[in-house]
């Protein structure tokens, strides 16, 4: 997991280094994290997907999806050490590789590599966040479908409408036109 971090962002694995992650896998619909629990860990997706979603007064918000390949954690809890205000649930079995804190922490203090690897992810984090909230400002919510079926169409054909529609900020009757219009 660590190399691939550091082939994406083009640094030089340090000798010195020793790195602990570890493998697991979670099945369909499966909460990775609770929101309410504090943050542990950050994943790598290996295989599958997963949504970021919070439910406040009995109302559901999807924010994000993450698919293979993109790393992922309830940021704002594993980096505060607060209670996460968000869930991380598998839309599909998903297998993924992930680090504890106690042992990211352990690597900054180790090498200055593990510390530029820890500001470029934060770094990445702000660049999507900002770039989702440009997004629907900007597009309109057919864009923001076809976006997202660029990342994950296979998965994303997996996922209740419902869920998608929440996501777009549009109703699952849009959401159904939305397809509709594309299929045509």
């Amino acid at each position: 997991m660590f190399e691939k971090m550091l082939d994406k962002y083009h640094l030089p694995l340090e000798a010195s280094i020793s790195l602990k992650t570890e493998t697991k896998t979670f099945g369909k619909g499966e909460i990775i994290t609770h929101q309410d629990d504090i943050e542990n860990y950050i994943y790598l997706i290996k295989k599958g997907a997963v949504l970021v979603g919070s439910l406040q007064e009995q109302k559901e918000a999807i924010l994000d999806f993450w698919f293979e390949g993109d790393y992922f954690s309830s940021y704002m809890s594993f980096l505060s050490r607060k209670p996460s205000q968000v869930y991380i649930e598998t839309l599909v079995p998903t297998l993924v590789e992930r680090i504890d804190y106690g042992q990211m922490q352990s690597l900054y203090g180790q090498s200055a590599t593990a510390n530029m690897l820890g500001r470029l992810i934060a770094e990445s984090h702000y660049v999507r966040k900002t770039q989702r909230e440009l997004d629907l400002m900007t597009k309109t919510a057919e864009q923001r479908y076809k976006d997202l079926l660029e990342k994950g169409k296979t998965i994303i054909e997996q996922v209740p409408v419902h869920k998608i529609a929440r996501y777009l900020g549009i109703h699952p009757e849009s959401l159904s036109r939305i397809r509709a219009n594309l299929i045509s």
